[in-house]
């Protein structure tokens, strides 16, 4: 069984951005136990609703989500070419993001960092209120 992941996840990163997840997809149509669909679905809607929450409380809220959504994207089309696109916008944006702190000043990046760390500060406080207070 761990043999058969390693193919599958060699197969999905061999894959082009862009393509990986219909591929995916694709391949699970073609083969596969039809009970795994229904686990699938909902194992990847508990872990969206999951990182939903965590969205709201400190955690990997956008990790999980992205987690829950690979796994309904294995069964549904529509999930898979989303995730598609937003794979590649996400590539682009980390492009961009790249040059831009490549390029930046010592002064810009320091004003980068101290903006991240006051709003990372703010939504800390705004979560502590929001559940402690």
């Amino acid at each position: 069984m761990l043999e058969k992941w390693k193919q599958q996840w060699g197969a999905f990163k061999r894959a082009p951005p862009g393509e990986r997840f219909l591929r995916r997809y694709q391949a699970r149509k073609r083969g596969g136990h039809p009970g795994l669909r229904i686990v699938s679905v909902v194992v990847g809607l508990v872990l969206v609703v999951g990182g939903a929450v965590l969205l709201v409380i400190p955690g990997p809220g956008l990790l999980v989500i992205g987690f829950g959504g690979a796994l309904i994207a294995q069964e549904f089309r529509w999930a898979a070419v989303a995730l598609d696109r937003t794979e590649v916008a996400l590539r682009k944006w980390a492009r961009f993001g790249a040059r831009f702190w490549e390029s930046a000043s010592v002064a810009v990046r320091v004003l980068v960092v101290a903006l991240a760390g006051i709003l990372a500060a703010g939504a800390g406080y705004l979560a502590w209120k929001w559940f402690l207070a």
